[in-house]
């Protein structure tokens, strides 16, 4: 999310409010609850919220919906999904508490009709829904039911691997809108913050986000959940005076109190993690390889006998390796699905691996059928070679997609904090 500077936002809320009038101003109070919006979300919110707590219409047009999405108060960040930037959400969630036609019944009756609306899209097998439903959830247990909400928060973050940096970056950065409903539980905020340095490679940051709140203590315990800290940051902790150069190499480029720090593992993080093939469902795409390769011999001796091919399968099998490199193409632009929401970069993603695979295997393929026809006899060299070059493809694919999706994230969020330290400490 994004984050104006107080006055914009106040402007922005004004110029609406003058613009649209009072019943849309009512309909912006309420969706500044969710942390995200759909039209079929917001258009939910409208056909719910008729009335006050006092039961009094408050007679917001259907057009209002529309007028909403498209005014300057909603930032569009994906397909049919919308975002309210943070300080303009805050002060209209502040509004709608203060205003006493609302006040803090009408929060919890909107944490009630949340926790209903996404309670049957927790079980999508869409990713993107999935992750959408739960942010949700959280945002309304959070004004309701804290307690369960920071337990929760705390589970997620207690399942993450340190080396994912962009789920660690995402996880804090989610966090921090939470920071007012979540004031009691220090522990969380505090972690969250932390682990959006050690994400961003600023280990010195992180160690003195967790060294005040530490102490001799080596964990930070949100509920009953232990929430484990990089032993990088615990050794700094423990012996300041002995951290290396190996542990925190980092160069300080700063200029009027702002500070940019390139560590040398934030450095060499995506090459890393590129050759460990980044998650086990990138290396799933092993097993779409080995049946697209399979697959392909079967396409090529139907290719050969419907046409009458004379002679061996050369042509047939050009013709059934353009059809599995389509095939490549698609599981690509799926795979993206979880990852990418522009439905334009998938699609050119997709292509291009398209375009790879259709120049790029035949010189995989010839290398494993050479090794492979030591050892077997042609038909079975030829199984062999396809179903390895394939599963090699479609992981590397699924890797790169990964790593890019990744960079795109942590490229988002280092501009989102940059203009946050910018606000914080405005250049003189």
């Amino acid at each position: 999310m994004n984050k104006l500077n107080p006055e914009v936002a106040l402007r922005r809320i004004e110029s609406f409010t003058k613009r649209f009038g009072k019943a849309h101003l009512y309909l912006a109070y309420h969706a500044a609850f969710p942390l995200a919006l759909t039209p079929d979300l917001l258009y939910n919110i409208w056909a719910n919220f008729q009335q006050d707590i006092h039961g009094q219409v408050l007679g917001i047009p259907w057009i209002a919906v529309a007028d909403l999405l498209l005014s300057s108060i909603c930032d569009e960040v994906g397909y049919e999904l919308y975002e309210i930037d943070l300080v303009v959400r805050d002060r209209l969630l502040k509004q709608l508490q203060s205003d006493e036609s609302f006040g803090k019944q009408r929060i919890n009756q909107l944490s009630d009709f949340l926790l209903e609306y996404v309670q049957n899209q927790l079980h999508s097998p869409d990713p993107d829904i999935q992750d959408f439903a739960k942010t949700q959830q959280w945002i309304a247990l959070a004004y309701t039911q804290p307690t369960q909400a920071a337990r929760e928060l705390a589970l997620a973050f207690s399942k993450l691997d340190r080396l994912e940096s962009a789920e660690l970056l995402r996880m804090a950065s989610l966090t921090e809108t939470f920071t007012e409903p979540l004031s009691d539980f220090q522990p969380l905020l505090i972690y969250a913050r932390g682990m959006e340095n050690f994400a961003l490679g600023d280990v010195e940051a992180a160690t003195a986000v967790f060294g005040e709140f530490l102490g001799k203590r080596n964990q930070i315990q949100v509920s009953e959940i232990i929430l484990p800290i990089p032993k990088e940051i615990i050794q700094a902790i423990q012996s300041p005076d002995k951290a290396t150069n190996s542990e925190k190499t980092s160069t300080i480029i700063g200029r009027s109190r702002r500070h940019l720090y390139q560590n040398q593992t934030y450095n060499n993080y995506y090459i890393k993690r590129f050759f460990r093939l980044l998650s086990v469902q990138a290396l799933k795409g092993s097993i779409v390889g080995v049946v697209i390769g399979l697959s392909l011999i079967v396409i090529s001796h139907r290719i050969h006998d419907f046409f009458n091919f004379q002679g061996d399968y050369t042509q047939p099998a050009r013709y059934a390796e353009l059809i599995c490199a389509i095939f490549v193409g698609i599981y690509s632009s799926l795979f993206c699905r979880h990852l990418i929401r522009q439905k334009s970069t998938k699609v050119f993603l997709g292509v291009l691996v398209f375009i790879v695979t259709l120049f790029v295997m035949p010189s995989i393929r010839q290398f494993f059928l050479s090794i492979s026809e030591a050892f077997f006899d042609r038909n079975t060299a030829d199984i062999i070679s396809y179903s390895i070059s394939y599963a090699i493809i479609c992981v590397l694919s699924g890797s790169v997609i990964e790593t890019i999706a990744e960079m795109r994230q942590r490229k988002q969020i280092n501009e989102g904090r940059r203009k946050k330290e910018e606000e914080r400490s405005p250049v003189r």
